[in-house]
């Protein structure tokens, strides 16, 4: 899902910009992920502008992630799978699981059972 937020540059030219801010002052730095204008896309990776990826639409970045809980009542969740299928899961209660690690779109992971844990693995590709 694409997120439409006002955010600011250290140059006049999107294709020489260092970084990606949330405010005019530039002194707090916007999220990682990919950002673009004029058909452009640059991923911020570490507070830093990558070059200009050559695509039509930003590349999905893919992580892993592990969902677990100790609840004995039943916990869902849901996340995107990085060729963009919708999917979920469920943890927990009687036969459940305790835990499921799985590679999604970053930041796609919705968490429906207030008892659920979120982990951020690492990068991974499916």
């Amino acid at each position: 899902m694409a997120v439409s937020s006002t955010y600011y540059i250290d140059t006049a030219d999107f294709s020489t910009a260092t970084a990606v801010w949330t405010n005019t002052s530039l002194t707090t730095k916007a999220p990682d992920g990919y950002y673009s204008f004029g058909g452009n896309y640059r991923q911020q990776l570490s507070g830093l502008l990558l070059p200009i990826a050559s695509c039509s639409a930003p590349p999905v970045g893919c992580t892993s992630y592990t969902v677990s809980t100790t609840s004995g009542t039943g916990q869902s969740y849901t996340y995107t799978v990085c060729d963009g299928t919708p999917s979920g899961g469920n943890i927990g209660g009687a036969g459940g699981y305790d835990a499921d690690t799985f590679c999604a779109q970053t930041g796609s992971v919705v968490l429906l059972g207030s008892e659920l844990t979120l982990t951020t693995n690492s990068s991974c590709t499916e």
